[in-house]
């Protein structure tokens, strides 16, 4: 008799009502930590400390602040602490050192102190979400599974039915079950990289503004969890892997590192049958974080004394369970309690059904702010309110977006501006520098002083703009106003124009890339640019039918396209859109790149490869157990993506051979785990093992069509290589 899902245990009408109580978690992928708690048995109350100990409120940063800026006071009308009603606390409850408020729509604590502001009140933020492939068999559990756009964490702004503020909202999932053993966190939010100069010891507190939309949450009760999950693990262990509330981790420090990488952490609850679709802010002061090293199922406590003198590497935000219920808290799932191991060896039987705490919430603010000792001594990396207050009105001529796409042309070229300080401006070979505006010895307080960096160079070697049309004004509005969040002034770059030294046609490529969409093309003749290879004769094929490119396995070996535009290319982007018709899990590939000497199409080429659980790796033939990311290691699957038969994605590769550097996106999300750059990182020692430390990127050739099974079909459409990237849309 096979047990019902968790979902199926729950009332209808549960969603609407919420009636279990919350946990918000400030920490990372692997969970986060928090002051020991009372027994799991007891009622928890999501309250805290008293409000007075810690500001609980923050200036929202106007639309022109920087992302670390100088946060002004907005008003003086500031919300009083609410503690939960009685019937959600108990006499054994845990006493939390942060504080949890509800707010309106006038909320300001008139906070006037250094900030890194990331998401900033108005809509907009600084780092990236990553999903999951929500379509895919692991998510059938899912309240809501014929809609699986409702899962997916955009950037799109949301407006604020309450309040009118503008907002990201979405619904964060976490995995209960974890029944494959991927993808526990199916979504979240991070950031690379931390504010120039700071370290952990700088830190005030964190704040965060939220609000807990139940008509699109659903998570389990203590009671539905009972139900469904014992007797696979005791009711013991359910109280330690969750209580029916809502939680979501905040990491500052890689969550996925394995060594001596210090982070902190931090674990929330929030009663979401007492805060429900209402705005809260919660204040974390920096001595209730817990710091921790080694591996994020291990957790080695770090004393504070270490852990302030750490500048964090990233920063993330993750859904979670409660975890273990102590500091460290792992976020542990159903198959950490009955063994992981055991659980592919000699699964439960009945096996419960994989379930998810489905958590939308709506996020106005998320600061990081700094004591004033810090901000007195570090001036050099904060910037100053004054910028907000020099900008200029929205200019009447091209729109700021229309401005900024022509900046990022530039600086993304792999000749110019990314070469040295990275896609996302947090430094990439030299690793020169992480925000040009924060940055000594460029740094820029102003728009028009970093406008003169630009144009005539700055320090560290960065030479002068090379006059195209406005380039150095577009690149200023890229670097400051995208990179840096700041408001345009009204005069900047104009319309788009190509890299220096470069012969722009009509499609806004140079005059040496290739684009084929395949528009007024049929059968079996490709058009120029493109070649086919049948590899080992084994019967492959193509045809192009329907405006798009299909591709034809008749051997393991496979069949593939070279895009000839990249012969003799020490650089170059390269974009195209791909249908995955049919085709076997494991062994298979849809794309080939050529590295170094190793270029032969059979075994030596890197095969873009979609492995266990339908997710995107490298891995070449014969060089023994090559595999990045290893996504065997907890964590790993975050950092790559599934795709699988049915999915239509768009991917995109650069490489630049001279910078040694090689990245993948689909769908426009950076895979990290598929980045090379000749050293190894998170998650790619079984790669750098298996060429002893000898590897790195030289592309030579692509390759698109299949590998690895005879009689899969892959539909490719819309194949560009370019000098600049050209993104998906």
């Amino acid at each position: 008799m096979l047990k019902l899902s968790i979902k199926q245990l729950v009332a209808s009408h549960w969603r609407l009502l919420l009636l279990g109580t919350a946990s918000v978690a400030l920490s990372a992928c692997s969970g986060g930590s928090q002051p020991p708690k009372a027994s799991s048995s007891a009622a928890q109350p999501v309250s805290s400390v008293a409000s007075s100990t810690v500001p609980s409120s923050s200036a929202m940063a106007s639309s022109s602040e920087p992302v670390i800026s100088s946060v002004s006071s907005m008003s003086s009308m500031v919300s009083s602490a609410v503690a939960p009603s009685s019937a959600a606390t108990s006499s054994a409850a845990p006493s939390y050192a942060w504080t949890i408020e509800k707010i309106d729509c006038d909320f300001d604590d008139g906070f006037s102190g250094d900030a890194m502001v990331l998401f900033d009140g108005s809509g907009r933020f600084d780092g990236n979400f990553f999903n999951k492939t929500f379509t895919s068999a692991e998510y059938a559990n899912l309240s809501r599974p014929g809609n699986s756009a409702d899962y997916i964490l955009s950037a799109n702004v949301v407006t604020d039915s309450t309040c009118g503020w503008d907002v990201q909202q979405g619904t964060w999932l976490k995995k209960i079950v974890h029944d494959n053993g991927m993808n526990q966190h199916s979504n979240g939010w991070s950031r690379l990289g931390f504010a120039s100069g700071r370290t952990i010891g700088d830190i005030e507190s964190i704040v965060l503004e939220l609000r807990i939309n139940s008509n699109l949450s659903n998570i389990p009760s203590k009671q539905d969890l009972l139900d469904a999950l014992v007797p696979t693990i005791t009711a013991d262990q359910v109280d330690q892997l969750d209580n029916g509330k809502f939680n979501l981790a905040i990491t500052l420090g890689n969550p996925d590192a394995s060594g001596p990488e210090v982070r902190a952490e931090a674990y929330l609850e929030i009663d979401q049958d007492f805060y429900r679709d209402e705005w809260v802010r919660v204040t974390i002061p920096k001595d209730t974080l817990y710091f921790w090293k080694d591996a994020n199922w291990q957790k080695t406590p770090v004393d504070a004394a270490t852990a302030y003198l750490t500048t964090p590497t990233r920063i993330a935000l993750n859904p979670e369970t409660k975890g273990n219920g102590s500091a460290p808290t792992h976020g542990y799932t159903v198959r950490d309690f009955y063994g992981y191991s055991q659980w592919g060896s000699n699964p439960p039987n009945p096996k419960p059904q994989e379930d998810f705490k489905e958590m939308n919430i709506s996020i106005r603010t998320f600061e990081i702010r700094f004591n004033t000792a810090a901000s007195s001594s570090s001036a050099s990396v904060v910037a100053s309110s004054s910028m907000a207050s020099s900008s200029a009105p929205v200019p009447s001529g091209p729109t700021d977006q229309a401005r900024i796409a022509a900046g990022e042309a530039l600086y993304s070229s792999p000749n110019n501006c990314a070469l040295c300080h990275g896609a996302n401006g947090d430094g990439e070979s030299a690793q020169v520098i992480k925000k040009a505006i924060n940055n000594a010895p460029d740094t820029a307080t102003a728009y028009n002083q970093m406008l003169e960096i630009i144009k005539n160079g700055g320090g560290g070697g960065m030479p002068a703009c090379q006059p195209v049309g406005d380039c150095a004004e577009q690149l200023t509005d890229y670097v400051w106003g995208a990179l840096n969040m700041n408001a345009l002034p009204a005069t900047g770059g104009a319309s788009p124009s190509g890299p220096s030294g470069g012969d722009n046609g009509g499609s806004g490529h140079t005059a040496d890339d290739f684009s084929e969409n395949f528009e007024g093309v049929s059968g079996t003749t490709l058009p120029a640019g493109l070649a086919f290879e049948d590899c080992d004769n084994g019967g492959s094929s193509f045809n192009i039918t329907g405006g798009a490119l299909e591709v034809t396995s008749g051997s393991n070996c496979g069949g593939w396209v070279n895009l000839k535009a990249l012969e003799n290319r020490a650089s170059a982007y390269v974009k195209f859109d791909a249908t995955l018709v049919s085709g076997a899990q494991g062994n298979k590939w849809f794309m080939l790149v050529g590295n170094g000497d190793y270029t032969a199409l059979k075994e030596e080429s890197m095969r873009l490869r979609i492995f266990n659980n339908d997710l995107l790796v490298w891995n070449v033939g014969n060089f023994g157990d090559t595999l990045s990311p290893e996504i065997f290691s907890p964590g790993a699957d975050a950092t790559t993506s599934a795709y699988s038969v049915g999915d239509s994605s768009c991917f995109e590769l650069f490489y630049d051979n001279d910078a040694k550097v090689m990245r993948m996106w689909k769908d426009g999300v950076a895979l990290t785990g598929l980045e090379m750059t000749g050293m190894r990182g998170p998650f790619q020692d079984r790669w750098y093992n298996s060429f002893s430390d000898n590897f790195t990127p030289d592309v030579r050739h692509v390759h698109l069509g299949w590998g690895g099974s005879q009689g899969a079909t892959m539909r490719y459409d819309n194949i560009t290589v370019s000098k600049t990237r050209v993104g998906c849309n």
